[in-house]
């Protein structure tokens, strides 16, 4: 590749990222220490960008120069965003998360589109609590938190930040449309969690995981309204103005992945080592994974505002696995007297 192409691909790469040239610009001579005049001069092609110039920018935008100069077919770059930062704690994780959604909602017509055999971690902080757990049963598990390894479950270990923090997740999540693709199992994985952890003894009171499990329904109830509307609301149905399509399929079986979709930026999301991630922006791959969910839709049940039977035996079903659940955990209190 001739280096005025590449230095063109390269510099245009970074343009995607923002709603606005002049945005763009401006932080990329803050990046160089460089005028305007400069930056443009090396947009135009009149000036060369140094190695440590496009170093510096490659780190700044995580932009894997590897992907720019390798064009093989079979050859796919990806980020792993475990690689980037260690998790110290929980609120590093919601940091991370509430900046990359904040980056998504300032990107121009943006769309997601969701297959998922989890629900999308997103609406577990309409609940805080519920939230919590989550990031509780990660903080055991695999960061190996000591705090958390050595208390039972309870909310109040979460700081009032935490709390706030989730609530801001939801809120940007709710900004973005979203086309979502889900299974019957989609609750299955939390409510496993919650069981195990009731039964063994893990949560500091046996009715905090009832409620989690009231918790759970609320949030099946919540996004059937979605589902039926047609588009995202907040818990009291107020109308936050991004559009949600549903559809259910039951015959593929696939890991948590979001395609990301904009005027300007491509990408797909994939989740490894969960709840950890890989992220590639190459074109090839996105062109791959949207044809793919383009006809995993196609064979799909839509279950949104026009198809009433569909979607209410889809809840209904979920809304039966929480209940059931439920049952079993209150056995666990019985038992124990």
């Amino acid at each position: 590749m001739e280096t005025i192409d590449f230095q063109n691909s390269f510099l245009y790469k970074i343009l995607g990222l923002y709603p606005k040239k002049s945005s763009a610009i401006d932080d990329m001579g803050g990046v160089l220490s460089l005028s305007k005049d400069a930056i443009y001069r090396r947009l135009r092609g009149d000036s060369v960008l140094t190695p440590t110039e496009m170093a510096r920018l490659a780190v700044r935008y995580n932009i894997s120069l590897d992907d720019l100069v390798h064009q093989s077919e079979n050859r796919v770059f990806f980020d792993f965003n475990a690689f980037n930062r260690k998790i110290d704690n929980v609120e590093d994780y919601i940091d991370d998360l509430l900046l990359g959604l904040k980056r998504l909602t300032s990107l121009p017509k943006i769309h997601l589109y969701y297959p998922t055999c989890e629900i999308p971690i997103f609406y577990y902080c309409y609940f805080p609590e519920l939230f919590f757990f989550k990031l509780y049963v990660w903080g055991r598990t695999l960061w190996q938190m000591e705090y958390l390894m050595k208390v039972p479950f309870c909310a109040s270990h979460f700081s009032f930040f935490v709390r706030e923090k989730s609530l801001a997740t939801i809120n940007e999540y709710m900004k973005i449309p979203s086309t979502e693709l889900w299974s019957l199992n989609i609750f299955d994985n939390t409510l496993n969690q919650v069981e195990y952890h009731a039964e063994s003894g893990y949560f500091a009171r046996i009715e905090d995981a009832l409620e989690l499990c009231d918790m759970l329904k609320r949030i099946a109830k919540h996004m059937e309204s979605m589902a039926e509307r047609g588009e995202k609301v907040d818990l009291e149905g107020n109308k936050i103005g991004a559009s949600f399509t549903l559809f259910q399929n039951e015959m593929i079986y696939t890991n948590n992945m979001v395609l990301v979709k904009s005027e300007n930026y491509r990408a797909v999301h994939s989740s490894f080592c969960n709840p950890n991630f890989i992220t590639s922006a190459d074109s090839k791959l996105f062109e791959y994974t949207e044809k793919w969910f383009k006809s995993i839709i196609a064979k799909s049940t839509p279950i949104g505002s026009m198809d009433e039977m569909n979607r209410s035996k889809f809840f209904s079903k979920i809304i039966q696995k929480i209940d059931r659940a439920k049952m079993r955990i209150e056995s666990f209190s019985q038992d124990s007297i």
